[in-house]
This record gives C-alpha cells, sequence and structure tokens, in this order.
C-alpha cells in the first residue's frame, strides 16, 4: 500500500481543510533506508510552520517544561 503524510489546517473555528500527500509507493525494498522517515519529517514540517499554534496546542508534551535537575557532583578524587 502506498504510504501518505495527512496534513490538518485551520481555515477558521471549525471549518478545516485536510489534505493527503503521498510519500511513497511499494517496492519499498528500492527505496533507501530513511528515506520515507525524511519524507515524512519534511511533510510534518512544512505543516507545523504553516500553522505552528495548531500543533502546538494538540501535543501536550510541548506546553510545560520539564523540571530543573540539579548538578551532579563530579566524580571523587
Amino acid at each position: 500500500m502506498p504510504l501518505y503524510f495527512i496534513g490538518i489546517r485551520r481555515l477558521s473555528r471549525g471549518r478545516y481543510e485536510i489534505w493527503a500527500e503521498e510519500l511513497g509507493r511499494p517496492p519499498y525494498a528500492e527505496i533507501s533506508e530513511g528515506v520515507l522517515t525524511e519524507r515524512y519529517i519534511r511533510a510534518l514540517e512544512q505543516s507545523i510552520r504553516q500553522q505552528p499554534e495548531g500543533y502546538l496546542w494538540s501535543h501536550k508534551r510541548w506546553k510545560h517544561q520539564p523540571p530543573v535537575q540539579a548538578a551532579q557532583p563530579s566524580g571523587a578524587d
């Protein structure tokens, strides 16, 4: 089956645009290792750059800073 990236863009309140971008087609053995991942990353980055507020809003992990850890003392003499 072909591999697609599905993007969603908010147009206005309650209105969205959805699109599909084909990233690859079988036979996948002919595609170099990491190429599909790179295509996905580029498509996702483009989507985020077009509407970053939508991405950050939908992923809670980006809403909070991780706790600051105290510096570990260097090794003993």
